[in-house]
């Protein structure tokens, strides 16, 4: 009753399809004869991947597919050698397409991988299909799978070898896996940290994703990272204790309590630490205020001292100043002195001189020597001068032994001036106007010639 269920199944599905006018496909993948759920069936046609579908927990698949393509199937599973089957649908008669086909019944074996095995073979395909029209359907090209037969059944041989293999090697590594394990839980269990450590690891080289190992060697080196930092931190407390810098000891002491919540070392050693720090800072207050206070009578001291000094050299400074000042008031009315003698002198000289020269001149010059008993300052001899020379800049020169005498008279309308510059050969100059001294200013600027 059951495979009559079965058929009448299969023509009904093959009557759907040929409506349709497709290929029907179906098969098996398997492992030694038995189903194998999961593995994938991509199917390409002339290079272009076109569907992909996953085999049940019968391990069958199937899929349609269109006339006039050449199709290339690949069967896959992670940890499987993959195989592929080709069928060529291009030359399939234009009447034979028209209730479609079913070709079914596959089985694929896919082969487990394991190390060493040379895969190289399976670049192949296992097997091809072409139309064959005297049967109307498809059918398996024999001819390519009796030249590729021996290769696959070599490699097939050779999987079965190193399977075998394999498979006792993983009972000889489960073994010592299991050794490996007890080890560890025992060295965990009387809390011998770095043996369990050690032991974990090992478990880890054979089963790097062992979930106990993992979490049991996480937990271990974190414990013994905090016990390595906390001697490390109670040591570096000890050395800054005895280098008296106790507050770097208190630190590195509060450094280490988190890392050994379960013991009361660190606490006990913070307080007695802190204990003698405030001892002395106690004392070192008492000796600061003494300092301070001995500074500040010492600074008063000081103070008082430079006060003194600086009133000392204040009044050194004023009196000092005061006899500068006499000595250079003393000094200038000497000078002022002496250049007067000295003005005096030569006006005598000069006066001595020009009457000399008038005596033996002629011409303008006697027209001077009729002025020199005039008054100078007198309007007479302004206006006398006016008369003598013409308006503008007139000047004159006479060389004596040891001078020379520049004279300039300016007359401007009825008014006249005497500009005199004496010259001495050591370099001295004198400049008077109408006989009283002046400064070169005057000369340079009211003796402009044109």
């Amino acid at each position: 009753m059951r495979s009559t269920l079965i058929i009448a199944l299969l023509l009904l599905f093959s009557f759907s399809q040929a409506q349709d006018k497709k290929i029907m496909i179906w098969g098996f993948v398997e492992e030694d004869g038995k189903p194998l759920l999961g593995a994938k069936v991509y199917v390409y046609a002339d290079d272009t991947q076109i569907r992909s579908v996953y085999s049940d927990e019968k391990g069958r698949f199937e899929v349609d597919l269109n006339y006039d393509a050449y199709y290339r199937f690949e069967f896959y599973k992670r940890n499987y050698v993959k195989k592929k089957i080709e069928i060529d649908a291009t030359e399939v008669p234009e009447d034979d397409k028209r209730f479609g086909h079913e070709w079914g019944g596959w089985q694929v074996e896919l082969l487990r991988k394991v190390p060493g095995l040379d895969t190289s073979i399976y670049e192949f395909p296992v097997a091809k299909a072409v139309y064959e029209e005297d049967e109307a359907n498809f059918g398996f090209d024999y001819s390519y799978m009796h030249q590729k037969e021996e290769e696959f059944k070599e490699a097939e041989k050779e999987q079965k070898r190193l399977i075998k293999e394999y498979e006792k090697q993983l009972k000889e590594e489960e073994a010592k896996y299991a050794e490996l394990m007890a080890n560890a839980n025992k060295a965990f269990e009387n809390d011998e940290k770095e043996e369990a450590l050690k032991a974990y690891n090992a478990v880890l080289e054979f089963r790097s994703n062992d979930q106990l190992a993992i979490e049991r060697s996480e937990l271990l080196t974190a414990l013994l990272n905090r016990e390595e930092m906390y001697a490390k931190y109670k040591g570096q407390s000890k050395a800054s204790e005895a280098g008296n810098e106790l507050s770097a000891a208190v630190e590195f002491w509060r450094k280490a309590k988190p890392l050994n919540p379960e013991s009361d070392e660190a606490q006990k050693e913070i307080e007695r630490i802190t204990a003698l720090i405030q001892a002395k800072e106690a004392e070192l207050l008492a000796e600061q205020r003494a300092a301070e206070a001995a500074t500040i009578a010492e600074e008063e001291a000081q103070r008082m001292a430079a006060q003194k000094e600086k009133e000392r050299q204040l009044e050194e400074e004023r009196k000092q100043k005061e006899a500068e000042a006499e000595a250079q008031r003393l000094a200038e009315e000497e000078r002022l002195k002496k250049e007067k003698e000295e003005a005096d002198r030569l006006l005598a000289e000069r006066q001595a001189e020009e009457m000399a020269a008038a005596e033996s001149s002629s011409g303008e010059k006697k027209n001077l020597e009729s002025l020199k008993d005039m008054d100078m300052h007198s309007e007479a001899f302004v206006m006398e001068l006016a008369k003598i020379y013409p308006d503008g800049v007139t000047e004159e020169v006479e060389k004596f032994k040891n001078r020379t005498v520049y004279k300039r008279i300016v007359v401007k309308g009825n008014r006249g001036h005497l500009y005199e510059k004496v010259v001495y050969n050591y370099g001295g100059k004198f400049y008077f106007k109408d006989g009283d001294s002046v400064g070169q200013f005057i000369w340079d600027k009211e003796t402009v010639l044109d």
